[in-house]
């Protein structure tokens, strides 16, 4: 993330500061960021994976040559978006019973509402559907359906149901 503004000092410390909008501003941050000088106008950050559900995180400077965080000029705000960011665990599954799936992601919200959707490759007529579990903004889980047809590979769909930006 490139921080624009205005008189950074290539002899100070900064730190990029975020909060999602359920953090109050007095309250640590979410997640915390060092930052490299660029020049007197521009600063890079490291945006580290976001901990928290989607949505949108409002953004504060700190700097080492101060005691005080400023917001920066402009745009005070980021917004992240969920996304399945791993391998699924375990990668079969009986047909007849269901094994419970691990599915890593970021900014998934807990108490949102998802499904995984089983679909046979090439055939999409033929699918199942299981609820899915945000049990942390990184993780979800869901159970493999019980499968009918022959034992075949099949792509795996999360949806959320419920709407929400995670």
């Amino acid at each position: 993330l490139t921080a624009n503004g205005w008189g950074f000092s290539p002899s100070s410390a900064y730190t990029l500061h975020l909060r999602s909008s359920s953090t109050s501003p007095s309250s640590s941050p979410d997640a915390s960021a060092p930052c490299t000088f660029l020049r007197h106008t521009a600063l890079s950050c490291a945006v580290l994976r976001w901990p928290s559900p989607a949505g949108v995180a409002s953004v504060t400077l700190s700097s080492s040559s101060s005691s005080s965080t400023r917001t920066l000029p402009g745009r005070a705000s980021l917004l992240f978006t969920a996304s399945l960011s791993g391998p699924l665990s375990p990668l079969a599954a009986g047909a007849g019973s269901p094994v419970p799936l691990s599915i890593p992601g970021v900014g998934l919200d807990p108490a949102g509402a998802y499904e995984c959707a089983f679909t046979l490759t090439g055939d999409s007529s033929a699918s199942a559907r299981t609820p899915g579990v945000a049990t942390t903004p990184g993780l979800l889980t869901c159970a493999s359906p019980v499968w009918p047809l022959p034992a075949a590979p099949v792509l795996l769909t999360v949806l959320n149901i419920s709407g929400a930006a995670g």
